[in-house]
């Protein structure tokens, strides 16, 4: 291994080059309780006549007793315990590939010493703990055989190039103790997903006369939103239904339990959330808000185990909403601009 390393101003970094088309860049943010792994893989040879996969492990003393848990769809954590599943007997023909789930964002082992791995993704891929105290990622792959599942090809993407793709992406990996865990990955699972984008204009003149003839800090937010509440929504609607309406959709970010703190319910004013325009009416709808919620008529499933109950509502026309663990919410709104 080619290893390099870097130091600035917040930021330690190592460099890892395994291979030509095979590379790590692993980070350290000043104030940031997370490790940064940009990877940098293909594009994948084959001129052996093998197809590979490649995965990223994560190894440590963890006893995980072959549990872990990945994310549904970014919310809630689902348990996985290696060769089972909770509703059928499962008969394992293939060790690997049998206890392989989707990650959508995150994944994690813990144990009975309080002690929990977790690896932030920025974008979803197959993930396992094949072995106890191990995380495992896969991050790309090049096959040259079909393997029988009904594509009838073999995943042999060559990109634009004709040499085959090469993938560029970040993992972020977090040791933390239990009590502590869900409100950091929670927090860094955000930030790998919603990052801050960033712009750039042409300076002319002196960096002082600019900040002195330009607004250089402008924020859309009137107030700050609860830790645990997170903005999924903030839509114009003019195009598709009446003029000056919007689509408002707001998610608590935590299970129930997850966390002391940031599990309770959170309480937001609809008309504080916007500066530069005044909510005057909200209506809550479906999630897709294509229909009132008070319109919606679920079909009640026959079931043998007795249903969570459903969180207390708001008034369908409420501005002060509360939100509670892992509800997201949408409301189509009225709103005039100051």
């Amino acid at each position: 291994v080619d290893l390099t390393f870097n130091r600035a101003t917040g930021v330690q970094e190592a460099h890892q080059v395994f291979a030509p088309w095979l590379s790590n860049t692993v980070r350290l943010y000043t104030g940031v309780p997370a490790i940064e792994v940009e990877y940098t893989v293909g594009p994948i040879p084959f001129e052996d006549g093998l197809g590979k996969e490649i995965v990223s492990i994560w190894n440590t003393d963890i006893n995980s007793q072959k549990v872990f848990y990945t994310d549904s769809n970014g919310r809630d954590m689902m348990k996985r315990v290696m060769n089972f599943r909770p509703t059928w007997q499962l008969n394992i023909t293939d060790p690997v590939s049998g206890n392989y789930y989707p990650v959508d964002s995150s994944i994690y082992i813990n144990d009975a010493s309080a002690r929990q791995l977790t690896v932030v993704t920025d974008r979803s891929q197959g993930g396992s703990s094949l072995f106890d105290g191990e995380i495992e990622l896969m991050v790309h792959r090049r096959l040259l055989h079909d393997d029988d599942r009904g594509v009838g090809e073999p995943l042999n993407e060559t990109g634009v190039s004709g040499l085959g793709l090469v993938i560029t992406g970040t993992h972020r990996v977090m040791f933390s103790n239990l009590t502590a865990a869900p409100a950091v990955h929670r927090s860094q699972t955000e930030h790998v997903t919603f990052p801050s984008t960033v712009q750039f204009t042409p300076l002319k003149g002196s960096m002082s006369n600019f900040i002195a003839n330009h607004k250089t800090a402008v924020s859309g937010a009137k107030t700050e939103l609860p830790e645990n509440v997170h903005l999924v929504t903030a839509m114009d609607n003019s195009y598709y239904g009446a003029q000056g309406t919007l689509i408002l959709r707001l998610a608590h970010l935590f299970e129930a339990g997850e966390d002391p703190v940031l599990s309770q319910p959170a309480t937001v004013d609809l008309d504080q959330i916007f500066a530069h325009i005044s909510l005057t009416s909200c209506t809550e709808m479906s999630a897709t808000a294509n229909q009132k919620l008070s319109d919606v008529h679920r079909y009640k499933w026959p079931i043998s185990s007795t249903p969570e109950p459903s969180p207390p509502g708001d008034s369908g026309t409420a501005m002060r909403v509360t939100m509670y663990p892992m509800q997201l919410r949408t409301w189509l709104c009225s709103y005039i601009r100051h």
